[in-house]
């Protein structure tokens, strides 16, 4: 484990693996927090070893090779904010527009999943309702146009402006570059095994039967040594404690 050594050999070791086109696998082995842990690595010395692997996700995803990348938190900042931007320039989606007192909504009978769903003038004037039963109100403050919704609207009463989410179109999740996802993958699926680790050993030492088994050894022992230094025999068992917390 000498490439572990440091949180920089650990991100030189994650970046190589990264670059390395024939690489397919895992990029550390199962159980790589326990081992920094066993090799003598304080607790607070882990979060410099994870930022180093995701600062090595960040210079492969980026074709960075220098050490003037930004910190993990303001690439992500920036990751979120391209997809913002993107989402927005975007076409599609629910319009949303916030009714004001005295404007109007349209109702389509033959569009809306129920009553309480409407089209506000813009989209309604947008969209094509040709024989469809159709009537308008005025609104109160308060309510929103349901238009591109495609659990309050049949798609087909949608305007040109709010088409709703296809399944065939791209999800609006945020996508991280794959260079980055598969480091902050590799964090989470160790962490939750180290997590899963220490919650099993947690259990294992309060067990019933664990306790009474390891209390047995120890009076068979005492028992034994004992015997060995030839003192006279006993019927009484000699004492064996234990003591259990628990919440």
């Amino acid at each position: 484990m000498a490439s572990w050594t440091s949180p920089a050999a650990l991100g030189l070791t994650v970046e190589r693996t990264l670059r390395d086109a024939s690489s397919s696998g895992d990029l550390l082995p199962e159980g790589w927090i326990l081992q920094l842990i066993e090799e003598g690595h304080s607790w607070d010395r882990l979060p410099a070893f994870i930022d180093a692997m995701l600062q090595a996700g960040m210079r492969v995803a980026t074709s960075n090779t220098f050490a003037t990348l930004p910190t993990v938190d303001a690439y992500l900042r920036d990751l979120h904010a391209q997809h913002d931007r993107a989402g927005t320039s975007s076409r599609g989606g629910v319009c949303g527009y916030m009714f004001k007192n005295n404007d109007i909504a349209w109702n389509c009978r033959t569009c809306q999943m129920d009553d309480t769903c409407v089209q506000c003038q813009p989209c309604f004037q947008n969209s094509d309702h040709t024989g469809h039963e159709v009537f308008f109100h005025r609104t109160s403050p308060g309510g929103m146009c349901d238009c591109g919704d495609v659990e309050a609207w049949k798609p087909e009463g949608f305007c040109k402006d709010h088409t709703g989410t296809s399944p065939a179109s791209a999800s609006n999740e945020l996508l991280l570059p794959p260079a980055f996802d598969r480091v902050v993958q590799c964090i989470l699926h160790d962490f939750v095994g180290f997590m899963t680790n220490v919650a099993q050993r947690s259990i294992n030492s309060f067990d019933d039967f664990k306790v009474a088994e390891k209390g047995e050894a120890m009076k068979r022992a005492h028992t034994a040594k004992l015997a060995d230094k030839s003192q006279p025999a006993t019927t009484t068992n000699p004492a064996i404690f234990h003591t259990r917390i628990s919440n």
